[in-house]
C-alpha cells in the first residue's frame, strides 16, 4: 500500500471593524423657514412680550450648525430687540399706534460663516386708548324763545385715519406657473378693505416682488391709503415658476485645446492645462438638463473621437497625426442634447489647434523696399518683416543685422521688423540680415531699400485708395511666393494703365481705423497722370482691385 503525503496547510482568519468618523465642514449655509414673516401686536401689549419667533435651518453638525440672529435694519427707535441664538423678537420699548403704525425689520441668521434673510412685517394693531376730544371747551349760540324742535347745534364729526386697510386671507399661495407663460396673463386678485371712510378709507395698491434663484417668487402686496398720514397694510403672494425647457446644453467654458503636429496617435486632446474632460452645462432646471448626449458628426470621424461619459463630460481623442502646414485649426460641432422633454439639441464649436513644431528649414529671402522723402525730410518709418520664407509660423527667430546698415536702419532682434532711421539720405542701400532659429542652419536674407526724392507734383497729382481689412504692415509684407500685396497692387495698375512698374509709386500709407487703410500713388508716364483718371480707373476695376490684394 502507498501513500501521498501533502503537507497540511492551516488558513487562519479574523475580521476587524473600522469606524471612519467623518468630521462635518461648515459647507452649508443657514436658510430661513419662509422670506417674509408678518404679525399684528397690540399697542398696549407689555414691554417682554414675544412678538414672533423665526428659524433658520442649517444642514451643518455641531458648532457649524449653531446660529445667532439679530436685527439688522427697520427697527426705529430700538422698540424690538431679539434673543440671539433662539430667534425671538420680543417686545423693548412702549408702541404707540399713533406714532408708527408699521414696521418691517431685516432679520439676519449667521453660522459665523455663512448668512441668510428674512423680513419680519409688525403691524400695530390700534387700541381706544384715546379718549374723543372737542376742538372747544365751550360752545355758545343764540336762539329764538318760539323755537321747537329745530336743532341748536349740528357738531360734524371728522373721521380720523385710524385703520390699517386689510386683505382676507393674508397670504396668497398659488399654482406654479410655466415660465413662458404670456406676458398679461393674469395670476390671481386680491382685495383690501378699509373701515375708514371718504379718503381715509380709498386704497392705491402696488407691489414689491423679491426672487430668489430658483424660480421661486414672495410677491408683497401694499394697500396704501389716501390718508394723512397714509396707513399701509399688506400680504404675500407665494408663486412658482415651472422650468421650460428652452435652454440647450453649452460648454462649461471656452476651450481652447492645442494639438502638437507630428504626436504620436492616437492621444487625448487637453481641454486645457489640467484636465482632459470637457465639461457640459445646462441652464434649465434639473428636471430638462442631465444626464446629456454628447456627439460628433460622422464627417470628422476619421480624425477625431468623442467619448461621451454620460456624466455630462466627455474626452476627445485625436485618431492621428496632424501637419499644421496642412490644416492649422479644426473647428468641430459638438452635438449635445438634454433629457427635457421635449429634449432640445445643439451644436457647440470645439476649435482644436494644430500646434506649430519647428519641422521645416527657414530659407534665404530677398525684398526691395522703396521709401520717400520729401525736401531732404522724413519721419522714422517700419519697413516691415525681413523676408526669411519658412512654413512653420511659430518658431522663435533672432534676426541680426550687418553693422554696415546701422547707421540708417534699425532691426528688432525678436520680431525682424526693420525701420529707416529719420531723414536717411536719398539712395539705394543693401542690407543683409542674419536669420537663425537655433534649430535649423543659419541663413542671411537680403534688403534692398530705395530712397527716393518725392516731388511736389507727385503730391498734387496723386490719387488715394480705401482698403478694408488689411493694414499697412499686411500691405508691405512679403507673402509666401515672395510678393507683397504693393508688389499686386504696383504690378495690377502698371499691366491695366500700360506704364513701366517703375513709373508707379506708393508712397504714403496710413491706417485710418481697426484693418482700414489709406493708399496714397501717383502714376508718372511721359507725365503725371490726372487723379480724375486714376479714381475712374480704380471704379471701373474695383473688384479686379480687390482680387489682386487679396488673391485668397
Amino acid at each position: 500500500m502507498a501513500f501521498n503525503l501533502l503537507p497540511l496547510v492551516v488558513l487562519l482568519a479574523d475580521t476587524a471593524y473600522v469606524r471612519v468618523f467623518i468630521s462635518d465642514v461648515n459647507d452649508n449655509k443657514p436658510v430661513f423657514a419662509q422670506r417674509l414673516y408678518e404679525v399684528g401686536i397690540d399697542e398696549d401689549a407689555d414691554v417682554g412680550l414675544a412678538v414672533v419667533t423665526v428659524g433658520a435651518n442649517d444642514e451643518d453638525e455641531g458648532a457649524n450648525a449653531k446660529l445667532r440672529y439679530q436685527i439688522t435694519s427697520g427697527n426705529t427707535g430700538g422698540v424690538f430687540d431679539m434673543e440671539p441664538e433662539v430667534g425671538t423678537i420680543f417686545i423693548a420699548q412702549p408702541l404707540d399706534y399713533e406714532l408708527q403704525k408699521r414696521y418691517k425689520l431685516l432679520v439676519l441668521a449667521s453660522d459665523g460663516k455663512w448668512e441668510d434673510y428674512a423680513a419680519v412685517v409688525v403691524n400695530v394693531v390700534n387700541k381706544n386708548d384715546e379718549a374723543p376730544v372737542f376742538s372747544m371747551n365751550e360752545y355758545y349760540g343764540s336762539v329764538t324763545e318760539e323755537l321747537d324742535g329745530s336743532p341748536v347745534f349740528v357738531l360734524q364729526v371728522l373721521d380720523e385715519n385710524d385703520h390699517v386697510p386689510v386683505f382676507a386671507p393674508t397670504s396668497y399661495p398659488l399654482a406654479p406657473l410655466p415660465e413662458d407663460v404670456a406676458v398679461g396673463t393674469s395670476i390671481t386678485q386680491v382685495t383690501a378693505s378699509d373701515s375708514d371712510s371718504d379718503l381715509n378709507g380709498e386704497i392705491i395698491y402696488s407691489i414689491s416682488p423679491e426672487s430668489d434663484p430658483y424660480g421661486h417668487f414672495t410677491l408683497v402686496v401694499l394697500a396704501t391709503d389716501r390718508g394723512s398720514p397714509a396707513l399701509t397694510g399688506s400680504t404675500t403672494v407665494q408663486l412658482s415658476l415651472l422650468d421650460v425647457n428652452d435652454n440647450g446644453p453649452e460648454l462649461e467654458v471656452t476651450y481652447n485645446p492645442v494639438l502638437w503636429e507630428n504626436s504620436p496617435a492616437p492621444q487625448v486632446v487637453w481641454l486645457n492645462q489640467t484636465s482632459t474632460l470637457l465639461h457640459v452645462i445646462d441652464r434649465d432646471s434639473l428636471e430638462n438638463g442631465p444626464p446629456f448626449s454628447l456627439s460628433l458628426p460622422r464627417l470628422y470621424a476619421p480624425d477625431f473621437h468623442l467619448q461621451d461619459h454620460g456624466d455630462g463630460t466627455a474626452t476627445l481623442t485625436a485618431l492621428h497625426r496632424f501637419d499644421r502646414e496642412r490644416q492649422r485649426e479644426f473647428f468641430l460641432p459638438v452635438v449635445m442634447t438634454d433629457s427635457g422633454r421635449p429634449p432640445m439639441t445643439v451644436t457647440n464649436t470645439l476649435t482644436v489647434t494644430v500646434g506649430d513644431q519647428n519641422d521645416n528649414a527657414h530659407q534665404e529671402g530677398e525684398k526691395e523696399i522703396y521709401v520717400h522723402s520729401r525736401r531732404g525730410k522724413m519721419q522714422t518709418t517700419s519697413l516691415g518683416k525681413v523676408y526669411a520664407p519658412d512654413p512653420d509660423d511659430w518658431d522663435n527667430k533672432t534676426y541680426t543685422l550687418d553693422a554696415r546698415g546701422m547707421k540708417y536702419f534699425t532691426l528688432d532682434k525678436s520680431t525682424g521688423h526693420l525701420a529707416i532711421r529719420q531723414n536717411t539720405l536719398a539712395g539705394s542701400y543693401y542690407l543683409r540680415v542674419g536669420v537663425s532659429d537655433g534649430v535649423w542652419p543659419d541663413v542671411v536674407s537680403g534688403v534692398t531699400v530705395h530712397v527716393r526724392e518725392l516731388e511736389d507734383q507727385a503730391i498734387h497729382l496723386s490719387a488715394s485708395l480705401r482698403l478694408t481689412g488689411i493694414t499697412a504692415r499686411d500691405f508691405i509684407e512679403s507673402q509666401v511666393d515672395k510678393t507683397s500685396r504693393q508688389d499686386m497692387f504696383r504690378g495690377f495698375l502698371s499691366e491695366h494703365l500700360a506704364v513701366r512698374l517703375g513709373a508707379i509709386n506708393v508712397f504714403s500709407l496710413t491706417d485710418v481705423g481697426l484693418k482700414t487703410l489709406d493708399v496714397r500713388f501717383s502714376v508718372h508716364s511721359d507725365s503725371y497722370l490726372r487723379p480724375e483718371k486714376l479714381h475712374g480707373f480704380l471704379a471701373v476695376h474695383k473688384k479686379k482691385v480687390r482680387l489682386k490684394v487679396f488673391p485668397s
